[in-house]
């Protein structure tokens, strides 16, 4: 697990919600329901499966709390050319 607490705000589509839709889809056709806004500066915890949509390149932090490991995957997407060796700060 994850903890997460960005300087902007950011949406979690939990992926067990998102499995039970898959499953069960609803009868207006809405899967959007699986999706959570998430406040600026808010504190939020990211679960097996989970992914959070971060717009921008706002000032935050991504933590593991617990004493097991945790494994994320992070894609950015960004114009290109905007992205070089030395743009980003180095992780901690």
């Amino acid at each position: 697990m994850f903890t997460a607490r960005v300087e902007a705000a950011l949406t979690i589509s939990r992926g067990t919600a998102l499995l039970q839709t898959m499953a069960t889809p609803a009868a207006n056709g809405d899967e959007f329901d699986v999706t959570e806004e998430i406040a600026a500066s808010e504190e939020s915890t990211l679960s097996a499966g989970d992914v959070a949509y971060i717009p921008g390149s706002p000032n935050g932090e991504l933590r593991n709390d617990g004493q097991e490991p945790a494994v994320g995957h992070l894609l950015v997407i960004a114009p290109g050319g905007t992205l070089s060796p030395g743009s980003a700060a180095a992780a901690t």
